[in-house]
Order: structure tokens, then sequence, then C-alpha cells
């Protein structure tokens, strides 16, 4: 079912007070104007109420089924606040975090609540055993490389050893089972494929991963799931590659 990421507008001068996501516009506009979680909106509302007036919706993106709407909404927040929208919301949209994540000083430590399959759990698995164990972490130089690739459309040596010589004898130290997979400690999504995991990041990180995350891969968003995965499968193939040439 698609998705709509949406921003409610008031009437009176056309500015955009909150952003948000649904599957069914017309609910969600009712639900806005009758019995709105936000207590912001709520107040916002009965002085448009009061002036014979109600919130209207405008529709910023449809994100197609199986595609990642968290970072859609992220997006627009973001955007929202770059714009200097006046939105009413208090969370950064898709993870659900404080929005003042999105605004702090770039080596704020902050907490990130992502959604993530089974094969990127498992390289999130040897990252957080390598951060808690050798105390480095690997989650801001994986995605610089992304980014890296990004934009120049290759991954040369020199990037590697610049990057990456230091990691090579850590990667994959998490304890294995006998048939050779970590144990994921986070929590699986009932009826889903996601597991729910919790990552401590500073802020600049945060705001790295939401532009990975964001920028269109063909037709689509690339989504949280696949910028993660995509970041620390390039770090350890290329550490592999690197030792398969020496």
């Amino acid at each position: 079912m698609t998705v709509y990421i949406y921003a409610l507008i008031d009437p009176r001068d056309n500015s955009s007070r909150y952003v948000g996501m649904t599957r069914d516009p017309n609910k969600r506009l009712y639900q806005h104007r009758s019995k709105s979680h936000n207590e912001e909106i709520k107040v916002w509302a009965s002085e448009l109420d009061d002036l014979g007036l109600s919130p209207t919706m405008r529709i910023l993106e449809e994100v197609d089924d199986g595609d990642d709407w968290r970072i859609s909404e992220t997006y627009w927040v973001r955007q929202a606040l770059k714009e200097g929208w006046p939105i009413l919301n208090k969370k950064t949209g898709g993870d659900n975090s404080p929005l003042h994540f999105m605004t702090d000083p770039p080596d704020r430590r902050i907490f990130r609540s992502l959604y993530v399959t089974q094969p990127t759990a498992y390289l999130l698995v040897d990252v957080e055993y390598m951060k808690y164990h050798w105390h480095s972490d690997m989650l801001p130089t994986a995605l610089m490389a992304l980014d890296r690739q990004d934009q120049k459309g290759i991954y040369t040596v020199q990037h590697r050893e610049e990057y990456f010589e230091h990691f090579a004898i850590w990667w994959q130290k998490a304890p294995r089972d006998q048939n050779g997979y970590p144990r994921i400690p986070w929590r699986r999504k009932r009826d889903t494929e996601f597991y729910q995991m919790y990552l401590s990041m500073k802020k600049e990180t945060g705001d790295l991963l939401d532009e990975l995350a964001a920028r269109f891969v063909g037709s689509r968003r690339r989504g949280y799931d696949a910028t993660l995965y995509a970041a620390f499968h390039l770090v350890s193939t290329d550490k592999c590659n690197s030792k398969d040439n020496q």
C-alpha cells in the first residue's frame, strides 16, 4: 500500500505547519482536525475553527509499497527546518527521535532507532562489537566511504588504505554460533523482516546517514537498511580484497 508524506497547510497564509505520513490521507486529515495527538496542532486547529477555517493537506511525496517511507518522512522534516517552515512537529519523522536531534551541535551524541533486515543486522553486530571492545566507531568511517563512492563513482586502493587498513584485523570478531552467525541482540518486529535497533552516534554522523539514505538510486530513495548494508559491506569487501591482494 502506498505511503503518503504530507504537510498540513494553514489556509490563512498557505504555510506548512506539520509534516507526517499516512496510508489514508482523507482519514488522517480528519484525525488532525478532530483529535490530533499533538497538543500544538490541537490549539492551531482550534484557532482555525474559531475563524470558520480548517487545515488542508498537501502531498509531498508518494512512497511505493516496500520502499523505506521512514527516510522520506525524515527528509521532508529536514527540508521543513532548512526552509524555515513553522512546523509543529516534535519528532524527526520515521525513527521517532526528538526533533532537537536535527538541530543539536555536530559533536553531540544522539540515539537513532532504525529498522534493518537480517543481513544488515549481522554486519551491525560486528560493528557494535568493535565499538565496545576496541573503542573504534566504524559507522562514520563506513558512511564517509559510501559517500565518496557516490560522489566519485569509484573506490580506489588509495581510499582503502586511507580509511580501512587499521580495521582489517578487527572485522568479524563478534562471537559466532556453530553455523558461523552472530547472535542478533535486537528485537524483530512482529510479522516483518525487520529488526528494530538503536545506535549511538554523533549528530553529524546522523546527518550523513540521513543524507545517504535519502539519495535516489534509480527511481527510489536508498533507505536506511540499504545504506547501512552498502556502507559496511563496502568496508568489509574492500578489507577482504586488500588481504587477498597482499
